[in-house]
């Protein structure tokens, strides 16, 4: 495809330069013959300027092809990333759907656990005394010890109380904070 195009390119200045050649009569010799050379370096420089433009063009034209080639390769490839997007999309549905299912189980646990030890701390509560010197004297309740892995939630459960009642009685602030050992003021329901 070269090779035609510079033939062709060579044909047209070959032509071009004898017209230009004939058309002048007036000018002298040495004019012309100057005049020749200057529009035979601006063919030339032309002539380099296209050829320039065709190897752009056809490096642009392999890398196209180069693309296309590409993309053949990647349809066949396609189908296989689908089906296995498929798979992963069935394994992420499945995967949520344990991970409800765990979560429902640990809290109908915790819930389990929860009323198992109010009743167990429903028996072994220690008799009811007087309110602590924080509370005034007319309220009445229980001492409660917090033992470890206790929680606010299965303290209130066991003596039937909200758990905003002992955080009321006991000024506090978050429920998570109870340490081992502290003693709360249970007020009677």
């Amino acid at each position: 495809m070269k090779t035609t195009f510079f033939r062709s390119a060579g044909v047209i200045c070959t032509g071009l330069m004898i017209v230009m050649a004939s058309g002048c009569a007036t000018l002298n010799g040495e004019e012309e013959a100057a005049q020749q050379r200057e529009d035979r370096l601006i063919l030339d420089e032309k002539l380099q300027r296209i050829s320039g433009r065709i190897e752009t063009i056809e490096l642009q034209m392999e890398r196209l092809q180069m693309d296309m080639d590409a993309l053949r390769a990647s349809q066949g490839r396609s189908s296989q990333t689908q089906a296995l997007q498929s798979a992963l999309d069935d394994v992420n549905r499945r995967m949520q759907s344990l991970e409800a299912a765990r979560v429902k189980d640990r809290q109908e646990i915790v819930d389990s656990l929860s009323r198992k030890i109010g009743d167990i701390m429903k028996a072994s509560a220690p008799p009811k005394a007087q309110a602590s010197s924080r509370k005034s004297m007319s309220n009445t309740g229980y001492e409660h010890v917090v033992k470890a892995g206790e929680t606010l939630s299965a303290i209130s459960t066991a003596y039937g109380v909200k758990p905003s009642v002992i955080m009321d009685a006991n000024n506090i602030k978050d429920p998570n904070s109870l340490k081992v050992g502290q003693k709360l003021f249970v007020p009677d329901r």
